[in-house]
């Protein structure tokens, strides 16, 4: 088989981005499932990264599913906290961090019924 060496991407968590009566709700699809429910405007979901030696050198990736697409690279963060966008457009859009005890964070801005979808971090082993 073709090996790829170090470059599996390995997911994280994901989280659905539902929108419930004009209100963004983030529900982490993990066991147990949590929820957080926020105003319209923005909303910043959390993923803690388990496992990784250096979290502060790793590069950890957001994407998004939208219903019936691909899944689609936002942005990734890498060592020095610096933001890399896969689109300039993303730039106003999402903004991500990594905070201490290995949790990098995504915020959605300007949140819209468009936005509802499955996001996803995840990190290149």
């Amino acid at each position: 088989g073709l090996s790829l060496g170090h470059s599996r991407l390995a997911v994280l968590a994901a989280f659905s981005l539902l929108l419930i009566h004009g209100h963004a709700q983030v529900l982490l699809q993990q066991s147990p499932p949590s929820v957080t429910k926020m105003g319209s405007k923005s909303v910043t979901i959390e993923c803690k990264a388990e496992g990784i030696a250096n979290f502060q050198a790793a590069y950890i990736h957001w994407y998004r599913q939208l219903p019936d697409k691909a899944p689609e690279r936002l942005l990734y963060v890498t060592a020095a906290s610096q933001v890399s966008y896969d689109s300039e457009s993303y730039r106003n859009k999402y903004s991500s961090y990594k905070r201490e005890n290995n949790i990098c964070t995504l915020s959605v801005d300007s949140i819209q019924d468009g936005d509802a979808g499955t996001y996803y971090c995840a990190y290149w082993e």
